[in-house]
């Protein structure tokens, strides 16, 4: 699974349910195809924001993306939809960046109220 934040590759190790991961740099193979999919990524992210387009229209290459944790109106408000890979549940893998995604991205239920 390759996180398209940050870049970086998940590989789970052995046959332990998911207990055992490493995160390591993309694969040569895939890295053509990570980037492809990280430049969708921004390009709808700074739709929604209009001081994110004027940064990425005045300099794209040095835009990066940051956790969208930051905003949490945008998941309230139905604005931002993320998106997570997980398999089932009798191998558990992915249950570990489902997890750090769901602290880093979405709204405390504090700010739902």
């Amino acid at each position: 699974m390759i996180d398209l934040v940050t870049m970086k590759e998940w590989v789970w190790t052995g046959d332990d349910l998911g207990a055992g991961w490493e995160q390591r740099e993309i694969r040569a193979e895939l890295k053509d195809l990570a980037d492809e999919w990280r430049a969708n990524l921004i390009e709808i992210a700074v739709e929604m924001d209009d001081e994110a387009m004027e940064n990425y229209l005045m300099d794209a290459q040095s835009l990066t993306l940051t956790r969208c944790g930051s905003d949490p109106q945008r998941y309230v408000g139905n604005q931002v939809h993320p998106r997570f890979c997980v398999v089932p549940p009798l191998k558990n893998k992915g249950v570990q960046p489902l997890l750090n995604a769901v602290v880093d991205y979405l709204p405390s239920p504090m700010d739902v109220v």
